[in-house]
């Protein structure tokens, strides 16, 4: 079942990108304090943010750790809670993904936005990632917010990305519906 955007038509205008129902456990933390945290329910994501719904939310502009759990995928984001109302919940801007966790919520929301007929999330599968494959996303990452990219710039991403895939960042989640895997 295709899941639905669940923005007014008020909200899409303000936001950039298309928000999807879900309903899924989420823990999130005052970045810096990761004490116990505060479990909510994930009611709306999208590559930008989501609406957490909780008794207890944080007050606005409080910078957050978050793991998501979406289609059986843990995902770390950073980020801030842009507005609070006292028992009922709180909106969060992310403000901060590593690669792979940038790749791994792109797989989820396309999930959620159109599962092809007859796939199961677990078709969703952990591959390999390739430094070529995070050079990809920095760049598709630069380009939707730059207009040209430099040749000191792309050095750059290139060597920030050989360094995330030589520190160990080597697998990311995709959504493959040819996929065999079961």
């Amino acid at each position: 079942m295709k899941a639905e955007p669940s923005s007014s038509t008020r909200d899409q205008e303000r936001r950039k990108q298309r928000r999807y129902q879900t309903v899924r456990g989420v823990q999130c933390w005052k970045q810096g304090e990761l004490q116990k945290p505060l479990w909510g329910t994930l009611k709306d994501v999208s590559a930008g943010g989501c609406y957490i719904e909780t008794k207890f939310p944080f007050p606005t502009q409080t910078p957050l750790t978050l793991l998501l759990t979406l289609q059986g995928l843990q995902i770390k984001a950073e980020g801030q809670v842009v507005f609070s109302r006292e028992r009922e919940g709180m909106g969060i801007c992310f403000s901060g993904l590593a690669p792979e966790e940038s790749l791994k919520l792109e797989a989820a929301l396309k999930y959620l936005g159109a599962p092809p007929q007859g796939t199961t999330h677990q078709q969703i599968a952990i591959r390999p990632v390739s430094a070529a494959d995070l050079v990809v996303k920095s760049l598709h990452d630069w380009f939707t917010t730059h207009p040209s990219l430099s040749k000191s710039e792309f050095e750059q991403l290139l060597r920030q990305n050989r360094s995330a895939a030589a520190a160990g960042r080597r697998s990311v989640v995709c959504l493959d519906s040819n996929s065999d895997q079961g």
